[in-house]
């Protein structure tokens, strides 16, 4: 399992989906932006990442009830719904354990059935990415270079050649 921002897991699982790669996105970011992208249009979301978070939903034995094709070639999608975001407190208050939801229920199935699960995620260090981070094998976060980043890594560089005094001997 691999955790993403939108753009790029879309992009990935689309081109992953044109070499017969089959993908699994989870859109887990409450603004539901993968949602929007890969969810086909004229269809309604009978059950999403609310369902799956939500600690009242009885039903969450079949993992497949919540995943739907898209318009893309081999890739799927768990939707999500805006209204994903009011679960946070009660996953704060069960945590550790809510931690392990998305995990729990979802790790056999996306390793049988997918060559790829891409988790979408909120640009936040907040309660569905812990989620998410508990769910992944590997994580990417993307970086934007630009001149800013070229300052810093220029800072560091020249950081670098300050010589540290030495702790005074006891």
């Amino acid at each position: 399992l691999h955790s993403f921002p939108t753009r790029r897991s879309s992009d990935l699982a689309d081109a992953l989906g044109k070499r017969d790669k089959r993908v699994l996105v989870i859109d887990n970011d409450p603004q539901c932006n993968t949602t929007a992208k890969l969810f086909p249009k004229n269809t309604s979301i009978r059950k999403s990442l609310y369902d799956i978070f939500d600690p009242g939903e009885e039903n969450k034995t079949s993992i497949t009830s919540f995943i739907y094709p898209t318009e893309y070639k081999n890739v799927f999608i768990i939707p999500n719904i805006e209204i994903t975001g009011n679960l946070e407190p009660e996953l704060i208050i069960n945590a550790p354990e809510s931690f392990f939801t998305l995990r729990n229920l979802l790790r056999s199935h996306a390793i049988e059935n997918y060559a790829f699960t891409l988790i979408d995620n909120p640009p936040n260090m907040g309660t569905f990415v812990l989620c998410s981070l508990y769910s992944s094998d590997f994580v990417i976060v993307p970086v934007k270079a630009g001149s800013t980043d070229r300052d810093r890594k220029s800072t560091r560089l020249n950081s670098s050649h300050i010589p540290l005094s030495r702790m005074p001997s006891s």
